[in-house]
């Protein structure tokens, strides 16, 4: 019996992503050899985690469902696990902005952060994160440092 894994995978803002464009949501397969970091449908379980490899601070996530081969990758020096490439992939749908900040709410603390170092925010969505968890203050200090960085 074939293994399915529920995850995300993220396309940068212009609806691209390293090789590919959008994909409407639907069922696609992947000929050829399967290797995560260099063929297949990359995707990752936890959605904080798509967001590093879309290229994109401001991500397209999409819901997917994976199966038949499926080659899973570590990143141990990051920390991130629960990385994939898969033969055939079912994109279920796009999430709105919405659900994926109320998706990052649920996380635990150090999911949180990285989810907050990675994703582009507004001082409203940094809000709501302090208001959880009043700790990742200094996170989002060191965010909004980095944000008024960049812009210079």
């Amino acid at each position: 019996m074939s293994r399915i894994i529920h995850g995300y995978k993220a396309f940068a803002s212009d609806g691209t992503n390293i090789a590919l464009e959008i994909m409407p949501p639907g069922q696609y397969h992947y000929n050829g050899t399967i290797k995560y970091g260099k063929s297949g449908y990359h995707f990752a379980k936890n959605l904080e985690d798509t967001i590093r490899y879309s290229g994109s601070s401001n991500p397209l996530i999409a819901e997917v469902l994976a199966t038949g081969i499926i080659d899973e990758g570590v990143d141990e020096y990051y920390g991130y696990y629960d990385v994939y490439a898969a033969s055939d992939i079912k994109i279920i749908r796009y999430l709105t902005r919405t659900e994926i900040i109320n998706h990052a709410l649920k996380l635990s603390e150090n999911r949180m952060k990285r989810f907050i170092i990675s994703f582009e925010l507004t001082n409203e969505e940094l809000d709501l994160f302090i208001n959880k968890e009043p700790i990742l203050n200094k996170v989002v200090i060191d965010y909004n440092l980095k944000k008024k960085v960049k812009k210079i």
